[in-house]
């Protein structure tokens, strides 16, 4: 059982040392890893109860399903093993595990005799006893020995000579308390910039961006730090000088962001932009010049990409973007002849944004007009672009379904963006070494629980996990709670669990790579719910389990969806285009659908009596608006909700106003009757996480209650794909 044992014939598993040799190398694994390995080796071909990998990995110690999730999640990078087509573990609905991949002891070894290969279609040899199996590879090997040493020569002179590339494999750069973030590779590959906030860790509730930010240099693979920067403000973005005598990095100044430039080895440093830029920066081949998207009032000079130089001399414009539109995180081809960046059509994470190319002269002047690389738009993508080595692809970051990966694109033709699944989910900010196959990138560790908060009582998690937990509803019988969490591992799913939080179980298995936005029907047998794959689309499934049934299908995306009070229609909210976007409704019985809304619509929520519609128009700062559904003009109700943090109950219309800056971090709820406009306080959310609204916010049908997002962790680390390509 201790000796060891292979798996799908590449792997080499030594259980007794924690080791796994395999075609990228040796990789070592934490001790229950390995046990939760060893037991699925053990009923390879068989589905593995959760209960029995608890029991095996971790008999004397109470966890919950997220450290066995996490186990899995680490055996599937060390197998590169993809859980949406398994070769290696498959997931069993609300089951297991189960491996899936030929097993084999090693010669001599005892313990496993199981094969994940049906019986059907095993071959005799593997399930014959070990002793037997060993002892007829001997006897072949004496009887073909000697065709063998006969072909040998002619077969070295004249067989081509192959060599399998090494695998990619994830290895961490950096492990250190609070956050490192934006790698930037030496132009010798063997030393990174980055920035960190570790003289003051993230404390619980703070944001990771907060703090005392300084650049620092490290050698690849080793532990000490050299830190550029002593700045009590926020310094981010490093990269390095094409001569690697320079980083400029962008210093986020309370009055403007602004790009200076210190010396690699340390010392004081210099302003070198006099207007707000975005970050990152980027240096020309020639290290005369800085390309930075240009910051500030929209309203103002033009949000393009200019070209500053280094050593003093007047900015020039290089891209001039549409009225609002913002081009930002430049990056040049390794032959510098052509420019990536990111190009929005306007300010905040609603804008859909495209990667654009463009080729360049001598001069570093946009030689012809620029092209948008093929693909859909993909929403964010502004902290991170990169070439690859041979110049073919660009490796960006992004958001999809609400999920931030990295993808990599190729520059000619019309390839569609390809995620890179190695780098696994929350990976922002590539960096490529100019110098090996290695890839950097910052992994974010994002863990936003849900809270239950009642005046008079302490404020409680509900269903806590490490990943992230929110979005959460009440049943109509207030016995159960509805969320949106990440605790599986591989998707956003809606889980379900009693009011206090015990019991939680997974109600969605697919069919998209985001599940979410849940709620209930009047009578509590079904919960509807945005799924979203290429586009997002309302579906309902039964509360207690079952298969779910899509009830929209038209083109665009359709989310955030609510009942009615008679159960008869679904509320949701149709972006048909970029800039078109408001609420409809569809019956559910029929699939007919209503246009609600007439110049924006992010969520609604219909009044107790039926009669109206209250929704907010946008997913920040948005006044709430009320449309009577029998017709007439909407009036506006309140006139500022934070994020969508409203609920409509019995008692009244709960929601947070509007933060002030900088925002209160334990904000007053307010209750409003929207019958007579009376406006009481209710109570005061501690630590409530404006930053990453819509995280949820949601009151009992009773109004005694409120559950809502709550960060607890948010930090980042430094991981870096080897072998990269």
């Amino acid at each position: 059982m201790q000796n060891g044992f292979r798996i799908d014939g590449a792997y080499q598993v030594e259980p007794s040392l924690n080791r796994v040799t395999g075609p990228g190398g040796v990789s070592r694994l934490e001790p229950k890893v390995m046990l939760v390995l060893v037991c699925l080796a053990e009923h390879a071909g068989r589905m593995v109860p959760k209960d029995q990998l608890f029991q095996s990995a971790w008999p004397d110690t109470a966890v919950t399903d997220d450290v066995l999730t996490r186990a899995v999640s680490e055996l599937r990078r060390l197998f590169e093993d993809d859980p949406r087509q398994p070769r290696v573990i498959e997931t069993i609905a609300r089951g297991g595990y189960r491996l899936i991949a030929p097993v084999e002891i090693l010669p001599g070894h005892d313990g496993i005799v199981a094969s994940a290969v049906p019986p059907r279609e095993a071959h005799p040899e593997r399930l014959a006893p070990p002793s037997e199996r060993w002892n007829g590879r001997l006897l072949a090997a004496g009887i073909t020995g000697v065709v063998v040493l006969t072909l040998a020569g002619a077969w070295l002179f004249r067989a081509p000579r192959t060599t399998s590339a090494p695998a990619m494999r994830v290895v961490s750069l950096t492990a250190m308390s609070g956050s490192e973030y934006g790698a930037h590779f030496s132009p010798d590959g063997r030393q990174i910039a980055f920035a960190w906030n570790g003289e003051a860790p993230n404390a619980e509730g703070r944001p990771w961006w907060q703090g005392n930010w300084d650049i620092y240099v490290k050698l690849v693979g080793a532990s000490e730090l050299h830190r550029l920067t002593t700045s009590p403000g926020v310094d981010l973005a490093p990269v390095w000088s094409p001569d690697g005598r320079e980083i400029a990095y962008v210093r986020l100044d309370p009055t403007s962001p602004q790009i200076r430039v210190v010396s690699s080895l340390g010392g004081s440093d210099r302003q070198v932009s006099d207007f707000p830029v975005f970050l990152p920066a980027a240096w020309s081949p020639d290290g005369r010049y800085l390309v930075a998207g240009r910051a500030g009032d929209p309203a103002g000079p033009p949000q393009g990409l200019y070209l500053i130089p280094v050593h003093g001399g007047e900015p020039r414009a290089l891209t001039r973007p549409k009225v609002s539109g913002q081009d930002l995180s430049p990056a040049f081809s390794p032959d510098g002849r052509r420019l990536a960046y990111v190009s929005c059509p306007g300010p905040g994470p609603d804008s859909d944004c495209h990667l654009q190319l463009a080729n360049l002269d001598a001069a570093f002047t946009l030689a012809g007009p620029t092209r948008q690389l093929a693909g859909p738009p993909y929403p964010g993508g502004r902290s991170g672009v990169t070439w690859s080595r041979d110049g073919r692809s660009i490796i960006f970051n992004a958001t999809e379904n609400q999920l931030e990966y990295l993808w990599r694109v190729g520059v000619e033709g019309q390839a569609t963006p390809e995620r890179i699944e190695q780098a696994g989910l929350n990976a922002f900010w590539p960096a490529v070494s100019p110098s090996d196959d290695r890839l950097a990138f910052t992994r974010m560790f994002h863990d936003e629980d849900v809270y239950r908060f009642e005046p008079g009582r302490p404020v409680l998690p509900v269903a806590p996990s490490s990943l992230f937990d929110g979005l959460p509803q009440f049943s109509p019988d207030i016995r159960r709670i509805a969320f949106a969490s990440l605790r599986s591992g591989e998707a956003m799913e809606v889980w379900i669990a009693n009011a206090d939080g015990s019991s939680p179980a997974q109600l969605t298995h697919g069919p998209g790579r985001f599940q979410g936005g849940p709620s209930w029907s009047p009578d509590g047998r079904r919960i509807a719910f945005e799924s979203a794959g290429e586009h997002a689309h309302i579906w309902t499934v039964d509360s207690e389990g079952g298969t779910p049934r899509q009830i929209t299908r038209d083109p665009g995306d359709q989310m955030s969806p609510t009942w009615s009070r008679d159960g008869e229609w679904v509320y949701f909210s149709w972006a048909r285009a970029p800039n078109d976007r408001d609420i409809w409704r569809t019956r559910v019985s029929s699939g007919v659908k209503e246009r609600v809304t007439r110049g924006g619509g992010f969520i609604g929520s219909e009044s107790m009596d039926g009669k109206t519609l209250l929704y907010i128009s946008k997913a920040f700062n948005s006044p709430l608006i009320a449309q009577p559904l029998a017709g007439g003009q909407p009036r506006q109700i309140i006139s500022c909700v934070s994020g969508t943090a409203f609920s409509v109950t019995t008692a009244g219309v709960y929601y947070l106003p509007c933060s002030s800056n900088p925002p209160d971090p334990d904000p007053t709820v307010r209750v409003m009757n929207p019958a007579t406009g009376e406006d009481r306080e209710f109570g005061r959310l501690e630590k409530f996480q404006y930053e990453s609204l819509p995280s949820g916010f949601a009151t009992s049908p009773d109004g005694r209650t409120i559950l809502y997002g709550r960060l607890v962790r948010d930090e980042a680390d430094l991981m870096m794909i080897e072998n990269f390509r």
